[in-house]
């Protein structure tokens, strides 16, 4: 089982595309107002809350099913003090694998209730699992992403309630130019946006052929590699030089069909992440990592492991 824990935090203030300048920035209600013409042709200003006040936690953790199935679960909890609920987290989801998403809410009693969750493109992103979680402050949720695809690392997008007041017209809609670009921007959906990101761990890796150890060694390189570009989960560099130093091993002793070579450098890796785990390498790369390095054992050649 994997395991993660991250804190959520606030992000920077920036502009955000060629329209933010046309919006004021209010310190006071921590909100942009937006010049824009309603449905009636009368120009008005557009309260808008960027999602990126919102304080509490996230935990995911990842449970191998049978049939080379997947189950992903993220916790999510906002801190009693938190100025922003948490309206929706949308985590990365593969096109193929047969993705199934669920979500839930706490009550006051502490018990789930079935909220929405929807699998979907958005407008300027890639395809999400997004979960509608509505929490307020004090409240916990969860949503669930049960896939064939097998975790990879990621960023989570993490959108604050609140979102949008339209002011002072009572009017349904506004459509401008300069209006959808930048509600689009401060919501999340695209790179530079406003929005919580934070890194987590998702369905992302389309699963290799069961037994192509080679394949499977190939994708835990891969996430080693994303692992320390990561400045925050490997420190000092120097133990990403051994690590990689350790899945080359891995990879030659697979081309040579040296099966003991091969475990023998799988083991060497996990030993290290062990003795790393906590003290230079964050407990949730160890986790991404070790999963991979069972699935390449688990590839060799039956009676060689």
């Amino acid at each position: 089982m994997l395991r993660t824990m991250i804190l959520l935090i606030g992000v920077a203030f920036a502009q955000v595309g060629t329209s933010s300048a046309q919006a004021r920035w209010d310190a006071t209600q921590q909100a942009y107002f937006l010049p824009v013409h309603n449905d009636s042709g009368v120009l008005v200003e557009v309260k808008l809350v960027p999602a990126n006040l919102v304080r509490g936690g996230l935990t995911t953790t990842v449970e191998s099913l049978t049939a080379g199935r997947w189950l992903y679960k993220y916790s999510f909890g906002v801190d009693g003090q938190s100025p922003q609920g948490l309206g929706s987290a949308r985590v990365p989801c593969p096109a193929q694998g047969s993705t199934e998403t669920r979500g839930y809410r706490s009550d006051a009693a502490g018990t789930f209730a079935d909220v929405f969750a929807e699998v979907r493109q958005m407008v300027h992103g890639p395809r999400v699992c997004e979960f509608l979680t509505n929490l307020g402050s004090g409240q916990s949720g969860q949503g669930r992403v049960e896939s064939s695809y097998l975790p990879g690392l990621t960023q989570i997008v993490l959108v604050g309630s609140g979102g949008l007041d339209r002011w002072p017209t009572a009017d349904a809609t506004v459509e401008t130019a300069s209006y959808h670009p930048f509600v689009d921007s401060i919501l999340g959906y695209t790179p530079n946006g406003l929005a919580l990101r934070v890194p987590g761990i998702a369905p992302m890796v389309a699963p290799p052929a069961q037994g192509d150890a080679g394949a499977s060694a190939t994708a835990l390189s891969d996430q080693v590699t994303a692992v320390c570009d990561r400045t925050d989960w490997v420190s000092p560099k120097g133990i990403c030089q051994s690590l990689t130093t350790k899945v080359r091993q891995v990879q030659s002793a697979i081309a040579r069909q040296n099966w003991t070579a091969a475990r023998g450098a799988l083991g060497a890796l996990a030993q290290e992440l062990g003795a790393q785990d906590g003290r230079h390498v964050a407990p949730d790369a160890v986790a991404l990592i070790s999963i991979w390095i069972g699935r390449v054992w688990s590839d060799l050649p039956a009676g060689t492991r």
